[in-house]
């Protein structure tokens, strides 16, 4: 993938998502880390992307890199903590997906339907309807917006089930 262009507007390099050279972080980084710290975590992999193939040594760190990324989000999953909800208002949550251990939890936090945009799995409907929570399936490629019939039925969904009261968790 080839470097963005610089902006023509203004002298300062085209910004990278997600880079630590970018002009504004992304939500919820940390600004009082410097940006020397960042960049130097990220050098390897933009020095990777920037050539097109790495040696070794780079696939190495990056490996490892990955592995160690994905244990902590393993023991992130295993401990029991805070939902992976957020309420945007006081009937409609945003969040990321939920073990089947977690039902009663959510029932407990006020949820009342789920909305499950995931493409790649589902929710237990059968689980949710137990704990008395409404549930809709719209499947949806990761990092891709929802079909716009989908979209549509799914807004239509939320509304339905705000006007007769539910709290509704979508992810």
């Amino acid at each position: 993938m080839p470097p963005p262009a610089d902006d023509p507007h203004t002298d300062q390099p085209a910004a990278v998502p997600g880079h630590a050279s970018s002009a504004n972080p992304p939500p919820g980084v940390d600004c009082a880390r410097p940006r020397q710290a960042v960049a130097a975590a990220d050098a390897t992999g933009m020095d990777v992307l920037a050539r097109g193939r790495a040696t070794l040594l780079e696939r190495l760190w990056l490996g490892f890199r990955y592995f160690a990324v994905r244990v902590v989000a393993q023991i992130r999953e295993l401990r029991s903590g805070e939902l992976n909800l957020s309420w945007v208002t006081d009937s409609l949550a945003v969040g990321g997906a939920f073990a089947p251990r977690d039902v009663r939890r959510l029932r407990e936090a006020g949820v009342s339907a789920v909305l499950d945009l995931r493409g790649e799995a589902s929710d237990d409907a059968a689980l949710l309807a137990q704990h008395g929570i409404a549930f809709l399936h719209l499947p949806t490629p990761d990092t891709y917006p929802p079909s716009p019939e989908h979209f549509a039925r799914g807004v239509a969904w939320v509304l339905e089930q705000q006007a007769a009261g539910r709290r509704v968790f979508v992810h």
